[in-house]
């Protein structure tokens, strides 16, 4: 015990020494220098909720409509005189641009026309311009509609930039760097090209016609921006419509079912999630397009809703049937006056108000949306990103912290230096726990401590020889992928639930890991295969009967319903592999595969259905891996042997039954980007073990690889693999090297195989686990990453 005293006293005393040290540095740096921030600039580009005075020196081209910002009470709260932003005082951009050190953004049109002197390019400028459209005007004049105020497009204010830009750069390279150490805000747009339309009463089935032109449009924007050097991108959705008072007013009814609990007209924000959906969805194909920039999606709809849903939580006495100027309540005798007409009156008290004129909000409400973006669970992924690179020791964070300086951003120091203490205190855990469900793909143990068969293959001999040394339940020569991961992240272990359940096991704590994974599990219950004629062998523990545990799990895992949410906030759930054994089932009893096939929505929705219910209770990190590429597995190529070379590919794996393994992947990813469009809060992303496999298979001596198809522990034949003498089994001999194979056993992969998926999965493009994990502890890795 004294020792064990000793020890901490000393590691807490190198660890003070360590961060006085650090915060003397960030002292002096700090007196050396008149600046520090997250971004260089922000350029920003957008309609009313962001123009920063564009309409305000523009006003010979715009309508009186346009110009009524100009007066007063707007900006009487803040600036204490018109700027022609569109509310009492600040708005989101500029609770952004205090956030990152960067003064308030002064609007083009007003360097342009020569009004404003004391600028600097290198600060960021803002495009946006009130009543701006993502569409050209022409598009609603065509059609009819000759409400639109100006024809500032989307477009107009990206040329604006391009004529700027030689006073903001001078080089391509140079462009490049500047641009790429800024913060481009491309929205909110969009808004208008709805209003519009939706103002002069043009059906709901027609307006959303609109929406893949308008995304379109923002897509190309950013799309331009990016290959001019932009690398961070924040793109927000829509606010709720529904919620806005003049939509209340407009679309009035007595009927109450048109209405949700808060009071908001339920079409219109169904069609604002819509719209955001599809637009959230283009944002993540634009990321696949360019992985190395990042496209951050800000969730204006979920940001400002829990203000209408519970105002007084958020300070707000007013409810969402009133606004502040001119002060009146939905369909009154004031409706006629417009906020900036002459002699109107405004609320005593804009902070008490969500809605500021009826179209847009007060401060007040934009200070929480931008609370919500900057520290909140609103932007995806965050918006300030910590360096991709943790340092290892003093000296590395000595040469971080100067770079940190050089490059004015504080906001980077700041994350290096948190991650100094965490990694000091705690190891380099980016989350608290794991929770992971599946088959025998990521099973630590659950059917070795269940007892439900004793003649499982996994359970004996050489089964675990490699790093346990005995058999662990883990159907392979040593650990697994979910193993590998939970290395990476600083997880001391991954515990079967059935284990701790059955007292085998010690209980668990946060730090550790609990897998529900079962051998020979399913996504869909075993009912289902006993109703179309297939044996699925003698367990029944598919994905619902291990939710089922986890939510037995629950009740002891936290002491109250505020400690079970951090807890599972603060966690990794790992949902899958799963779904592969749906098919293999059917595959083993020469079911077609057309048939296999229309089972494959079922599957899906067996495993979207728990997700959902777990994003329910709280969590906020879900990894779903798809499966890999089972063509290649010695079992199937022996199942399936054939003297047609047609049916092979090039490494020798079998193609259609890889087809199958892309179509299913597919389906599974296309209902991950549909639960990110209802979920855009939570981190829900796509683990491909598929194209992280692939690889391994096609070119395996450059992963020091000998053995490609054939399995190391199996009893003959051309891959070594034999369904009536299977390894695990009396006489069945393993090779003297699992290293050198990918396959362990003709149905599962050796550890080293699954070392290097979990390898490309941390490290590589095949999951988002890295840019999430840097996200939720600032802990970044290296490209050099040995996972022991």
């Amino acid at each position: 015990m004294a020792s064990s005293r000793a020890s901490f006293l000393t590691v807490g005393l190198l660890l003070h020494v360590a961060v006085s040290s650090i915060f003397i540095s960030i002292a002096t740096a700090i007196s050396s220098t008149t600046s520090s921030r997250c971004y260089r600039a922000i350029y920003s580009f957008g309609d009313s909720l962001a123009d920063t005075g564009n309409a305000y020196y523009d006003t010979h081209t715009l309508p009186s409509s346009q110009t009524l910002a100009l007066n007063l009470p707007y900006g009487e709260t803040y600036f204490h005189h018109p700027t022609g932003r569109w509310s009492n005082g600040r708005l989101i951009v500029d609770f952004i641009a205090e956030k990152m050190g960067v003064p308030l953004l002064k609007p083009y049109l007003g360097i342009k026309n020569g009004k404003i002197k004391d600028w600097n390019p290198m600060e960021g400028v803002n495009f946006a311009v009130a009543g701006a459209t993502a569409l050209d005007s022409s598009f609603y004049l065509e059609k009819g509609m000759y409400n639109v105020a100006t024809n500032y497009s989307l477009r107009v204010q990206l040329d604006w930039f391009m004529d700027l830009l030689p006073s903001i750069c001078n080089s391509s390279s140079g462009c490049k760097e500047v641009l790429g150490s800024s913060l481009f805000l491309v929205g909110e747009i969009g808004g208008n090209d709805f209003n519009h339309p939706l103002y002069l009463n043009t059906s709901i089935k027609e307006v959303r016609t609109y929406v893949p032109l308008v995304i379109n449009e923002i897509s190309l924007a950013i799309d331009k921006l990016i290959n001019l050097g932009a690398q961070t991108l924040v793109v927000p959705g829509n606010l709720p419509l529904g919620c806005n008072f003049k939509y209340l007013t407009t679309y009035e009814t007595s009927d109450k079912s048109e209405y949700d609990e808060a009071g908001c007209l339920k079409w219109l924000n169904k069609f604002t999630q819509y719209y955001n959906k599809q637009l959230y969805a283009e944002l993540n194909r634009l990321q696949v397009l360019h992985p190395n920039t990042n496209i951050i999606y800000a969730d204006y709809y979920h940001a400002v809703l829990p203000l209408y849903q519970s105002p007084t939580q958020f300070g707000f006495t007013e409810s969402i049937s009133s606004a502040c100027c001119p002060l009146r309540v939905a369909n009154n005798s004031n409706n006629g006056v417009c906020c900036g007409n002459p002699g109107v009156i405004s609320c005593k008290d804009p902070s008490q108000y969500i809605s500021w004129d009826g179209l847009h909000l007060t401060e007040a409400a934009y200070k929480w949306i931008a609370k919500g973006l900057l520290s909140g669970p609103y932007t995806n992924p965050k918006i300030v990103q910590p360096p991709t690179k943790a340092p290892t020791n003093i000296d590395d964070t000595k040469v971080i912290v100067m770079a940190a300086f050089e490059e004015r951003s504080w906001c980077a120091l700041m994350v290096i230096l948190m991650t100094v203490v965490a990694e000091a205190v705690t190891g380099s855990a980016c989350y608290s726990s794991i929770f992971s469900f599946g088959d025998s793909i990521t099973d630590t143990g659950n059917l070795y401590f269940s007892h439900q068969t004793t003649d499982q293959h996994c359970f004996f001999p050489p089964y675990g020889k490699t790093h346990f040394h005995h058999p662990s339940g883990r159907c392979s020569d040593g650990r697994l992928i979910i193993d590998f991961i939970a290395e990476y992240l600083g997880i001391q272990s991954v515990k079967p639930y059935i284990g701790m359940k059955n007292g085998k096991l010690e209980d668990w704590s946060v730090g550790q890991a609990v897998n529900f994974a079962v051998i020979g599990a399913t996504a869909l219950d075993a009912t289902f295969f006993q109703d179309i004629g297939v044996q699925t062998g003698a367990t029944n523990y598919t994905l619902s009967v291990q939710f089922n545990w986890f939510n037995q799990f629950l009740s002891s895992l936290c002491t109250s319903s505020t400690s079970c949410e951090q807890i599972l906030r603060d966690s990794l759930f790992v949902v899958g592999e799963i779904g592969g054994n749906d098919f293999n089932f059917p595959f083993f009893a020469n079911r077609s595969i057309a048939e296999v096939k229309s089972y494959v929505p079922q599957i899906i929705h067996a495993i979207s259905s728990p997700i959902t219910e777990l994003i329910g209770l709280g969590a906020r990190t879900v990894m779903v891996p798809g499966v890999w590429p089972i063509g290649c597995s010695a079992m199937y190529l022996t199942l399936y042997e054939t003297q047609d070379e047609s049916q092979y590919d090039s490494t020798g794996c079998l193609m259609w039954v890889n087809d199958f393994t892309q179509y299913f992947n597919q389906k599974l990813q296309d209902e991950i980007q549909s639960l990110r469009g209802l979920y855009p809060h939570v981190n829900i992303f796509y683990a491909d073990y598929y194209n992280a496999a692939l690889p391994l298979f096609s070119d395996p001596t450059k992963f020091g690889f000998k053995k490609t198809l054939k399995a190391c522990c199996g009893n003959g034949g051309p891959y070594n693999y034999n369904s009536s003498a299977t390894c695990g089994e009396p006489g069945v001999l393993a090779c003297d090297d699992p290293s050198q194979y990918i396959v362990w056993d003709g149905i599962h992969l050796t550890e080293a195989t699954h070392k290097l998926i979990a390898q490309a999965l941390v490290k590589g493009p095949y999951s988002a686990l890295s840019s999430l994990c840097s996200m939720n502890a600032n802990v970044g890795y290296h490209d050099n990453l040995s996972i022991s």
